[in-house]
């Protein structure tokens, strides 16, 4: 018992919350993302993946485009921690990430890139708040896949659950 009990306080600390839906676009469409602003040249695609069989491509000519979805499972105060993966075929014209309302990214590409990772961690400050990403790509496109955004779990939760363990263990041993 004392074996198992200890196992889950590690296990338990580990865990964390996916809040996104379909973030490697792996349905092969859009679900759970809602798009606006300039659609053209914007696709799911099978061409140009990090993972899986399907990534999001982003080429509007003009004016920007944007993808987004509202995120669930969150509190204010919460801490969440957003990853993404991105590719530019050529020069870009604009690409931003928005989480909860702070800009975590603002870009153009200078040049074309392979698929890089990205990684932030926003404080959370509405219960249910929104991934956002805007892009323009002229002539050429951006490429978004395997996007997570994960409910950070608190350190004080952890070290209580660690503790927990700790006393469970301990109680045992003086029974």
């Amino acid at each position: 018992m004392r074996q198992l009990i200890c196992v889950l306080a590690i296990v338990g600390s580990a865990t964390a919350l996916q809040a996104q839906v379909n973030g490697g676009f792996e349905t092969g469409d859009l679900t759970g993302w809602t798009q606006g602003g300039n659609t053209g040249f914007t696709a799911v695609t099978s061409n140009n993946v990090h993972t899986g069989s399907f990534s999001f491509q982003m080429g509007p000519v003009g004016s920007p485009g944007t993808l987004e979805q509202t995120l669930t499972g969150f509190s204010p105060g919460d801490v969440a921690s957003l990853n993404f993966w991105l590719a530019a075929d050529s020069d870009g014209e604009l690409f931003s990430a928005t989480l909860d309302g702070v800009t975590v990214l603002s870009t153009s590409s200078g040049a074309g890139f392979g698929y890089t990772e990205f990684n932030f961690l926003v404080p959370i400050t509405n219960s249910n708040p929104i991934l956002h990403f805007d892009f323009q790509h002229s002539p050429a496109y951006w490429y978004l896949d395997d996007v997570s955004v994960a409910l950070v779990p608190a350190p004080g939760a952890a070290a209580l659950l660690g503790l927990g363990g700790l006393v469970a263990t301990r109680r045992r041993r003086s029974n």
